[in-house]
């Protein structure tokens, strides 16, 4: 992916909003993330145990999750695109 210098006009207008598509959807799971793990350590240690507390860490956890695979596609994109990744076609039978 080519990014253009700043000073002729900016980046690459693909580039710019994927991104933005990144950041958006990193900072969304992120703030669930960081909004729930507050919560639960200002809630008394016995309503942790309970049904909230577990809803409120399933969410902790599947937030931080999506952020993980984001991450891990990001890098992976990253990789194919500096030919890090080698590819070898072939050709598939596909029944009717």
């Amino acid at each position: 992916m080519d990014v253009k210098d700043a000073s002729d006009g900016g980046a690459d207008p693909k580039r710019a909003g994927f991104l933005g598509f990144v950041a958006h959807e990193a900072r969304n799971p992120l703030s669930t993330a960081l909004w729930s793990a507050e919560l639960l350590g200002r809630m008394p240690a016995a309503e942790r145990a309970g049904a909230r507390g577990e809803k409120l860490s399933a969410m902790c956890l599947r937030s931080i999750a999506r952020v993980r695979q984001l991450v891990e596609d990001h890098f992976l994109c990253e990789r194919i695109d500096a030919g890090g990744i080698l590819f070898r076609p072939e050709p598939v039978a596909l029944r009717e």
